[in-house]
């Protein structure tokens, strides 16, 4: 009995340590199973990795002979073009050598320009050629024929002028063949010539007179540009001009507010400017510019130079937009009136009190109209009028009247109602 008991006992422990064995290797196994299913996922990233490093080298490396095929391509391009360039720079510049010798004077440095112009046109040689061979023109003076349109045709001149003008590097002055003062200042505007250029031509201009015409103003207006500008630009270039000739239905061309703009803009900074033709603005509207500062006394004087009116009238409006502004009657009176070149009569429509003023005014006023004012009530600042020759006054004033009349009469004045 013992014997069996200690066999079955024994087999016992066997077969325990038997299944802490397979325990241990099952145990085993999952963690084999476990690290297997890592190192396959692992794999697997890593063959992406591998594919996606792959695609991308193959991508780099197909690029890169794209890029090779691109830059021998161009290196190819590159020095045909530069083969043809040099092809081209020496027969441009056999071209220029055949142009100096047919068209250069070389005593004067200069080209025969309408010959070479023409011969540019008739053998179709390019115009860039044209103008790079004048750089060799030395002229500051450009004298061009009065019938150019004959010599280049008609068709010719604005290509022409255009490639000479801009090309000519001294060029200092511009005379001859006429294109309008606004073409000038047009072409300009538009990029199409340096400043340089239209100083060219006004430094030529020995008029006294500038004429802004009613074509000049629709073609600026027509090209978009200020006439403000314009007149700023022309007349600051033009220093012996003293005379501004405009249309006399200015106001009708341009809108009131603008027109009264280009004139104060481009006359306000002319000290020599003695007159302005035409276009008549009245003497109290300047008078009132000039004492708001808005122009200066000598454009007061050009305003008042070409008003050839014998009679100046003060009506009450007058009387009330002087006063408006702060300023006086005498005051516009004494400024205005010797400023009038053929003024000789002043005629008053008003309810002024007082005749303190005539006192100021100048000689050659030999005629005073006061039948409008009946609210006078001394007359003697009459007496003190040198050239005095007629006086028209108000019947309602008869009794001051009578104060002065016979005094007038003896200084040979005549007095009528």
């Amino acid at each position: 009995m013992d014997g069996a008991a200690d066999r079955s006992e024994h087999s016992q422990r066997e077969n325990r340590v038997l299944q802490g064995r397979i325990i241990g290797i099952l145990n085993e196994k999952t963690a084999l199973v476990e690290e297997t299913s890592i190192l396959r996922e692992e794999n697997r990233e890593l063959r992406e990795k591998y594919d996606q490093l792959k695609k991308e080298h193959d991508a780099l490396v197909e690029e890169h002979r794209d890029y090779m095929e691109e830059m021998i391509n161009l290196n190819t391009r590159l020095k045909q073009e530069l083969e043809e360039a040099k092809d081209m720079r020496f027969k441009m510049e056999e071209l220029e050598k055949v142009l100096m010798e047919k068209f250069y004077n070389n005593s004067t440095g200069q080209f025969d320009l309408i010959p070479l112009f023409n011969y540019c046109k008739a053998c179709c040689i390019p115009l860039h050629v044209f103008k790079e061979a004048l750089s060799a023109d030395h002229r500051e003076t450009l004298t061009l024929p009065n019938d150019l349109h004959f010599s280049v045709g008609d068709d010719n001149v604005e290509e022409f002028m255009d490639a000479i003008l801009v090309s000519l590097p001294n060029l200092k002055s511009i005379s001859g063949y006429y294109m309008t003062p606004e073409h000038w200042y047009i072409k300009y505007k538009r990029g199409k010539y340096p400043l340089s250029v239209l100083m060219a031509y006004c430094v030529v201009w020995t008029n006294a007179s500038f004429c802004l015409t009613e074509d000049a103003i629709k073609a600026l207006q027509s090209a978009e540009l200020s006439v403000t500008e314009y007149l700023t630009t022309m007349m600051s270039l033009l220093p012996t001009v003293i005379i501004l000739q405009i249309p006399g239905h200015l106001n009708f061309l341009m809108a009131d507010d603008a027109m009264k703009e280009a004139l104060v803009r481009a006359l306000a900074p002319l000290p020599n400017l003695k007159g302005i033709s035409e276009y008549f603005r009245d003497p109290l509207e300047s008078f009132i510019l000039y004492k708001q500062g808005e122009i200066p006394r000598e454009t007061l004087k050009a305003y008042c130079a070409h008003n050839y009116r014998v009679r100046l009238t003060l009506n009450q409006h007058n009387v009330d937009l002087i006063q408006s502004r702060g300023l006086s009657v005498s005051d516009y009176l004494t400024t205005v009136m010797p400023l009038l070149p053929k003024v000789e009569e002043v005629s008053f429509i008003t309810d002024m009190t007082t005749l303190d003023w005539c006192e100021s005014l100048p000689d050659k006023i030999s005629k005073v109209s006061i039948s409008g004012c009946p609210n006078i009530k001394d007359l003697t600042p009459l007496l003190k009028m040198k050239r005095l020759k007629e006086v028209f006054y108000c019947h309602w004033s008869l009794r001051p009247f009578h104060k002065v009349k016979l005094q007038l009469r003896l200084k040979g004045v005549t007095c009528a109602p």
